[in-house]
């Protein structure tokens, strides 16, 4: 018998933890575990919620109700596209999945993501696939390209915006540079036949996840607009605060989860530069309500429908 060499007897010592807990997270109880901290996720959706709405303004404002009810279509549409991209993710990763399996997946991993760190969405999820055949590894490795992709694409369009500040030509040309980079990343061949994953796909679920920032930033307007005049001309201005006020917040709300405060202090303090700090102030913790509320919303009712189909198919 070969000896063992020393990196095959550090993978061995490593499978041990993962060989012993298998039992218990494949037991039947392990989706009770997720159904409590579920739970105890929406309890501080729920605190947190309460809070920030009173910390809203009551005086000095004239709400236009058909602002907020315009941010919340663009707050549809967005969440679509993030479906559409892990989707997409999900079928270079994972092989041919259905739509609903993994809207599912997201909207279940939505409800627990308000917990402090990212590791419990990405927990839930890894579970999730686990019991249908996919390895959590690879389940893994799609959450980091999901995340790589909206901070990427985020700080991409950032610069981008910035440069429109100094010259709409150079700005212009930065975009068209960014379309052509991607296009021919798309259209590169494997080098070797071990690389499994399209890269053509990749770039699609990049795009899917990119657009988002775009159509966000007329969400931004839109809240802003349900207080206080702000001509669509303002709209680079706008752009600019919703993706710089998004990027500083990714580090915090990734390990604060619902503690986070950095969008709104943040978009607080840049919006003041612009409008009356009683304004920035109903902007920030309304951007925040519409954001939590509406995801919470849309991935229980995607939820409920999904169990309603499952009984009613079992009964027929």
């Amino acid at each position: 018998m070969a000896p063992i060499s020393m990196p095959q007897r550090i993978l061995q010592i490593l499978r041990i933890p993962r060989e012993k807990l298998r039992p218990l997270v494949e037991h039947p109880a392990w989706r009770w575990f997720w159904r409590a901290f579920t739970a105890l996720s929406l309890v501080a959706v729920a605190v947190g919620i309460y809070y920030s709405a009173k910390e809203i303004p009551a005086e000095g404002l004239e709400v236009r109700p058909v602002f907020l009810l315009l941010a919340l279509g663009i707050y549809l549409i967005t969440f679509c596209m993030h479906l559409m991209g892990w989707h997409t993710l999900s079928g270079l990763l994972f092989g041919k999945m259905r739509l609903r399996d993994d809207v599912e997946a997201v909207a279940a991993s939505n409800l627990v993501k308000y917990l402090p760190t990212i590791a419990w969405y990405i927990a839930n999820r890894a579970h999730y696939y686990h019991q249908r055949g996919v390895p959590q590894a690879t389940v893994v490795a799609a959450s980091f390209y999901e995340l790589g992709f909206m901070v990427s694409a985020c700080a991409i369009l950032l610069a981008i915006s910035w440069l429109a500040g100094i010259s709409i030509w150079i700005a212009a040309a930065a975009l068209i540079a960014v379309a052509l980079a991607l296009g021919l990343i798309a259209a590169r061949r494997p080098r070797t036949t071990e690389e499994h994953v399209p890269i053509g796909g990749l770039v699609r679920a990049f795009l899917w996840y990119g657009a988002t920032w775009p159509i966000a930033g007329f969400f931004l307007w839109a809240v802003l607009s349900a207080f206080i005049a702000v001509p669509i001309t303002d709209i680079q201005s706008v752009m600019y605060i919703w993706l710089l006020t998004s990027l500083a917040s990714y580090g915090v709300s990734l390990t604060l989860g619902v503690l986070s405060f950095a969008r709104e202090i943040t978009l607080t303090m840049l919006l003041t530069q612009f409008w009356p700090l009683p304004v920035a102030i109903a902007t920030a913790i309304t951007v925040k309500l519409l954001l939590t509320v509406g995801e919470v919303i849309c991935s229980l009712i995607l939820l409920g429908v999904f169990r309603l189909t499952a009984a009613k198919a079992a009964h027929e």
